[in-house]
């Protein structure tokens, strides 16, 4: 019987080591999530209204202007606002309209800054 409790009494500090790393995979977890969910959110909702925009303006037969007023116009509901050197590329067709998008959006963790970035080309023949 003083075997088993001397044993017990040389491992008491295995058990914090393990709590202190679980404590800290979870906290830098939820940082990811924190700093990284809206801005999927915005490439989600982006990529959508991407859709959307290229669909009605094909069966309105919209020009370029009106096109780009329409995604600005979608831009100020995201979770994250776009960086102002976000390209759109906007060619119209005899069939339709293809839209491009490319953007950078830089998310910032507490010990490095990731750029995410969002590249999306959606031709009317894609809808």
């Amino acid at each position: 019987m003083k075997r088993a409790f001397a044993f017990t009494s040389n491992q008491r500090g295995a058990g914090r080591i393990k709590l202190t790393f679980i404590v800290v995979v979870i906290s830098v977890l939820a940082v990811i999530a924190f700093k990284g969910l809206p801005v999927y959110i915005t490439d989600q909702e982006l990529q959508h209204d991407v859709k959307e925009v290229a669909r009605t303006s094909a069966v309105r037969n919209s020009n370029e202007a009106q096109i780009r007023k329409e995604l600005m116009k979608a831009q100020e509901g995201y979770w994250v606002t776009l960086p102002e050197n976000t390209q759109y590329s906007i060619t119209k067709s005899a069939h339709g309209v293809q839209i491009e998008v490319d953007t950078t959006i830089p998310i910032d963790f507490i010990v490095t800054t990731y750029d995410y970035k969002i590249k999306i080309k959606i031709a009317d023949a894609d809808i």
